[in-house]
């Protein structure tokens, strides 16, 4: 069965606007057990505020030389127990669609790790998926 996350993006750290523009697939640092096939949203901080990408882990125990280069995805200390994903972006939400104002509203609590959607929050983000036309796998 397949988990759904939610990822903190800071542009302030890392223009992940620009990146995802030329890329659609992603090197992410992973702090949880986070798996192939699951779905992850990337929330972006102020002054965005907002889920804008949705995406699948196509990778979850990303080789080093493909780490290498993705430079952007190395913390600072270098710490090489780091372990990563690759995730390929499948949609690019519209701007206002999923403000935190309205994740707030459906259970959405502070976005400073990577954490399993919210129960409550996974049908509010599945019924404007709907509204898109976002079809869910299960």
């Amino acid at each position: 069965m397949k988990d759904y996350w939610i990822f903190p993006s800071n542009v302030k750290y890392f223009d992940i606007i620009n990146y995802l523009n030329e890329n659609r697939t992603i090197v992410w640092r992973r702090t949880a057990s986070i798996h192939k096939g699951d779905i992850v949203y990337f929330y972006l901080a102020a002054p965005y505020a907002e889920i804008k990408y949705r995406g699948i882990v196509v990778d979850d125990d990303v080789a080093e030389e493909v780490v290498e280069k993705n430079s952007y995805a190395i913390p600072k200390n270098g710490n090489k127990k780091t372990k990563y994903v690759q995730i390929e972006i499948e949609f690019e939400y519209p701007s206002g669609v999923l403000t935190r104002e309205e994740l707030v509203k459906h259970g959405l609590g502070q976005v400073q790790v990577q954490a399993r959607i919210d129960r409550r929050l996974k049908p509010f983000i599945n019924a404007v998926n709907m509204k898109l036309g976002i079809q869910e796998e299960e």
